[in-house]
């Protein structure tokens, strides 16, 4: 994904998100990204089997994992553990770019001994959701120098012996960063509920979805529905279905030749004017001069 395109989410039949790798037979995903491209400066919370890393350029953004909100500045840097609903976003609405790298932990499964003792070890230890680290101390100028690598090496005939080298020596400094006892706690049931209901949402969109659906596809009231939504990403569920919405509009308005209306039709909203609407209102232009701006 290039600066200013923001990034489609597919969901798996699990509801995390399937990931469009840069090569479909290499599991990577590298980006440089800009928080301009994405409707309320902020992007759908999320998630996946992939670990994900996040690399302040310029500016600075929150990013929350599971509920907990972080600030990043520029030279700042956050790894997310796999399957950790993660977002992020900017309170003032002021740009940020930054690099973001996901990866499979399957491409570090050299044997089972390598894998049992240094990937499962990591992503599935439940006191490792997420790790911080910042250019101004050494693990941290290692692992954002390793991850700048990943994202700027040219391709070349060793390319992926080379990225998959860089991606060894990023999971070593993890490693070492690992909690020396784990407390096996479990995931938060307000948590594996946002999860369902998110899910439902993405993959439903294009129906027409009610309150009582979402609070349904995750086994609580109507209240608990909202009251989670309102916690944990800061949105009402019909915020976040429209949102969600709104970011599959902006993917056919910037692929497709199909209208206005057959756009708002294809992601859930009732008619064009509608959608013309909420879409004016996010992004300062009508659906119409956001194309014609993207295209020039």
């Amino acid at each position: 994904m290039e600066s200013g395109v923001e990034l489609r989410l597919n969901v798996n039949d699990d509801r995390s998100e399937r990931v469009r790798y840069n090569c479909a037979d290499f599991p990577m995903y590298t980006s440089k990204c800009s928080f301009a491209s994405f409707s309320s400066f902020i992007f759908t919370a999320h998630w996946h089997d992939d670990v994900e890393f996040i690399c302040v350029t310029n500016g600075e953004m929150n990013y929350n994992v599971n509920g907990h909100i972080v600030n990043l500045k520029k030279g700042d840097g956050i790894f997310v553990n796999s399957r950790q609903l993660h977002f992020g976003y900017s309170m003032s609405s002021s740009d940020c770019e930054y690099i973001c790298i996901l990866f499979h932990p399957m491409l570090l499964c050299a044997t089972p001994f390598i894998e049992k003792k240094y990937i499962t070890s990591v992503i599935t230890n439940t006191d490792f959701e997420y790790f911080l680290f910042s250019d101004k101390d050494e693990e941290g100028r290692r692992l954002t120098q390793y991850l700048t690598d990943v994202h700027f090496t040219k391709q070349s005939r060793s390319y992926y012996l080379n990225i998959q080298s860089l991606f060894y020596s990023i999971w070593a400094v993890l490693y070492d960063q690992l909690p020396e006892e784990e407390t096996h706690k479990h995931e938060n049931s307000h948590l594996s509920a946002l999860k369902n209901m998110a899910g439902y949402i993405q993959k439903n969109y294009t129906e027409k979805i009610t309150l009582d659906d979402i609070a349904l596809s995750g086994n609580v009231c109507k209240s608990s529905c909202c009251a989670v939504f309102r916690k944990y990403v800061n949105k009402t569920p019909v915020e976040y279905l429209t949102d969600y919405r709104i970011s599959k509009a902006v993917a056919l308005l910037e692929e497709t030749e199909m209208t206005v209306t057959e756009i708002a039709m294809a992601v859930g909203f009732g008619g064009s004017s509608y959608f013309t609407e909420i879409f004016t209102r996010k992004y300062g232009s009508s659906p119409t001069k956001f194309r014609n701006h993207i295209r020039k």
